[in-house]
């Protein structure tokens, strides 16, 4: 999924070191039962069934006059042909196939398929002999079904792909209401297929777009879907694609659902007209939140959640971001437990193989086979505090989390009280201004920026929550424009490149092994360590608005030139530690072309060559603006 064009071009380091890989261990992985016992592999992946199920949906997507059918492909022990039933691991997904050429730029900044093996078979015949990623190769043997879903609208689904939509989301609940008997379906040949195999439990997994569809089935009363495991994943579309009113990038929800929907081998233009009512539903102009947002919003419905949840989110992915998970994890009522860690948006398979086989092996035996694997009487959160190094904790954010308010001084300063002398200072809108060039020069002004720094700190100051900055500030010019806040840790010290092409990660050149496999599918992968270099600064976390959303992200307020206005936004959540001896700062802008996609630009930030919005001075009142972190005991 794409939250900007630029999104792989972060700043620079300020310092850069020699990239260190943190290797792992080339060997073939092997999950460590533990203390109590989990399942064996004792079923042959080579002598697994394999099929297609084409399930009828309750609705019509693609408006043809008949309901959508939705293909699954399905490996599952050929023991289950006479007698052994089985729970379900689903992976829905809209990248079975490839996208056109044009696509694959932005594709491979996503972090999304880039590789032929990461597809299904090309052709569907409905005998599949490929299955991506390497649940079919661990789970199968060991009396799992592994069912993979072409989403509505894309590969041999029917049906449309709109970008979370309900179509989208009650199209994907067939398959999962078929095997748990409540849905019918057929195969290539027409002839009526059962689920009669399976146990009827079915527990939903994916990253990003694959794992946003269990998060808007888990707000269902679906009684068969036991457990889910979002990695990465959007709660609530709008604040993927806009933040406090800001739109970010250009995927927009037509474009997003074009390019996936591109796939569709079944009638490829049928849902143009879908896309382009999209189109005029989103309110691209105005960034407002509606009722085509509200239909995408699942987080609102998270108190009606009743599968467990096992949710992994990088605290540095730029992509799918941390608010996302957050406000997801925090309204969750069922039972659930958490990985943060400091990548971006990667699977945890691809940074601690090992020990993520091991635990999602003990969470689905645990809620899909009824096995005591004790992994529910352990810490609730595990943190990366730092490359490699997990910490547990028993709740995120702490309960002890108090929100401190840092104020902005004379002289450039962040200081711990208000200074009622402060006086005031103006930045100038400049569209070609970055990341990178924010964070130069800490401490002196700057014409496109204003940076605000503290004193070294005495000790040790954990970051833990969702920090919120207030501006008191006025405008030289009418319409709406953005505003950027970012935190930042000036201090050198050794740090995961998350803002770089893949993520925080990098290839070692050697291949992993997992499970069992055969010669279409080997079950093996390339294998990847840490990108861990030394930098001067880090960006902790950050957060965009819009002038004219600062009462409502429903509707525009108008701005009127040099009327002082009080803005108020959220920056990222966030877990962090200051280090002792580091100073925090605070940069307060206007468009950050790094994550806001500023029409007529270039991945470098070239100027426009028109404004695309107001080129405003902000007049900003230092002594009515602070920022509040949320703090913890580290």
């Amino acid at each position: 999924m794409f939250a900007g064009r630029k999104a792989v071009r972060a700043f620079a380091t300020l310092t850069a070191g020699a990239v260190a890989v943190v290797a792992l261990p080339a060997a073939a992985v092997h999950a460590s039962p533990g203390a109590k016992a989990t399942t064996e592999p004792k079923y042959s992946y080579a002598d697994a069934i394999r099929e297609t199920a084409y399930v009828e949906s309750s609705v019509d997507g693609d408006n043809d006059g008949r309901k959508d059918r939705i293909a699954a492909d399905i490996i599952r022990p050929r023991e289950s042909a006479v007698g052994l039933r089985v729970p379900v691991i689903m992976v829905p997904s809209p990248y079975n196939a490839p996208v056109a050429a044009s696509a694959a730029t932005a594709r491979d900044r996503a972090g999304e398929p880039k590789a032929d093996d990461e597809y299904k078979d090309v052709e569907d015949d409905g005998t599949p002999s490929k299955f991506p990623d390497w649940y079919d190769n661990y789970f199968v043997p060991r009396g799992y079904a592994v069912v993979l879903v072409d989403l509505p609208g894309t590969r041999a689904s029917e049906g449309c792909l709109t970008s979370g939509g309900s179509t989208e989301v009650l199209g994907t609940k067939a398959v999962v209401d078929w095997v748990g008997g409540r849905a019918t379906a057929t195969n290539k040949a027409g002839n009526r297929v059962a689920a009669d195999w399976s146990t009827g439990k079915v527990g939903m997994i994916g990253r990003s777009w694959r794992g946003t569809e269990p998060i808007a089935l888990a707000t269902m009363d679906i009684p068969n879907l036991r457990t889910i495991v979002p990695i990465s994943a959007i709660s609530s579309w709008y604040d993927y694609q806009r933040s406090d009113g800001q739109v970010m990038g250009p995927d927009s929800p037509r474009r997003l659902a074009s390019r996936w929907g591109s796939t569709r081998k079944v009638n490829p233009g049928a849902c143009r007209p879908v896309w382009d009512k999209m189109a005029a539903d989103s309110a691209e102009s105005t960034g407002n939140y509606n009722a085509f947002w509200a239909e995408r919003d699942y987080a609102k419905d998270v108190a009606d959640v009743k599968p467990s949840v096992l949710m992994v989110h990088g605290l540095n992915d730029w992509n799918v971001r941390t608010r996302n998970g957050q406000q997801f994890w925090r309204g969750l009522n069922s039972p659930k437990k958490l990985w943060l860690h400091q990548e971006a948006h990667v699977d945890p398979f691809q940074t601690r193989p090992a020990e993520w086989t091991a635990t999602l092996h003990r969470w689905f035996d645990y809620w899909l086979q009824g096995i005591d694997t004790g992994i529910m009487a352990e810490p609730q959160v595990g943190i990366e505090r730092a490359p490699g190094q997990w910490q547990s904790h028993a709740a995120w954010p702490p309960r002890q989390s108090a929100p401190v308010k840092m104020h902005f001084g004379q002289g450039n300063t962040l200081l711990p009280r208000r200074d009622p002398a402060a006086g005031r200072q103006s930045f100038k809108e400049a569209f070609d201004q970055g990341q990178q060039k924010m964070i130069l020069a800490p401490g002196q002004n700057s014409a496109n920026r204003l940076m605000f720094v503290g004193q070294p700190l005495p000790g040790d100051v954990r970051l833990s929550g969702t920090p919120a900055i207030t501006v008191g500030a006025r405008s030289s010019g009418g319409g709406a424009t953005p505003l950027t806040a970012l935190l930042v840790d000036l201090g050198e010290d050794s740090r995961i490149a998350h803002n770089v092409p893949e993520s925080g990660t990098v290839r070692t050149g050697r291949e992993m092994c997992v499970g069992a496999g055969d010669a279409v599918d080997t079950g093996c992968f390339a294998e990847y360590g840490l990108d861990v270099r030394t930098s001067s600064a880090e960006i902790v976390t950050e957060g965009w608005t819009n002038t004219s959303h600062r009462e409502s992200t429903r509707f525009v307020s108008p701005v009127k030139p040099g009327t002082q206005y009080t803005f108020r936004w959220q920056l990222q959540p966030e877990d962090y530690v200051f280090k002792a001896g580091h100073r925090i700062a605070v940069v307060i802008a206007g468009t950050d072309c790094t994550m806001i996609s500023v029409p007529g630009t270039n991945d470098d930030c070239s100027v426009p060559a028109e404004d695309p919005w107001p080129k405003t001075t902000m007049d900003v009142d230092l002594a009515n603006s602070h920022i509040e972190l949320p703090l913890a005991d580290s």
